[in-house]
């Protein structure tokens, strides 16, 4: 039987087996569970020791995002973990490789444009400060003409 389940759901013995691959990549790393989750915090997780007695014993679902931070906080790809956890998935574990790539490809692309907004706003503002000095100074030439002027048509 396969521990893929169709229409989302979800099969206990996935849980348990998930939990078994979890606690023996820890132990092969030769971490405890509290090691663990402060490795797991450094990856932007918080999840507590007593989670992740739960998690191994398979009696608590992970999500993506934990699946992703235990396998970096395991030293492994995110890919290695799912072909170790779900078999039936390894046919998919290069579009799955893939895709990860391309995500973080684009992650890097995302933050070098976000710089180059920042960049250009800073730019946009010191313009925007410039033409208004200017404007301010065309301005006062501009009044001291109209006086030369009226001072020039006698006015006065």
């Amino acid at each position: 039987m396969s521990d893929i389940v169709e229409k989302g759901q979800e099969s206990e013995s996935t849980y348990v087996r998930f939990g078994e691959i979890v606690r023996n990549l820890r132990m092969k790393a030769g971490l405890t569970q509290t090691q663990l989750s402060k490795a797991l915090a450094e990856y932007g997780l918080d999840m507590r020791q007593n989670t992740i007695t739960k998690l191994e014993k398979g009696a608590r679902p992970t999500t993506l995002k934990e699946c992703i931070a235990l396998a970096q906080a395991l030293g492994m790809q995110p890919a290695e973990l799912f072909q170790q956890a779900f078999p039936a998935t390894a046919v998919h574990s290069n579009e799955l490789q893939r895709l990860l790539a391309k995500e973080a490809q684009l992650d890097r692309e995302l933050d070098e444009v976000e710089s180059q907004v920042s960049k250009t706003s800073e730019k946009l503002e010191t313009l925007r400060l410039a033409h208004s000095k200017l404007v301010e100074q065309i301005w006062h030439v501009r009044r001291e003409i109209m006086q030369l002027e009226g001072s020039a048509n006698g006015d006065d």
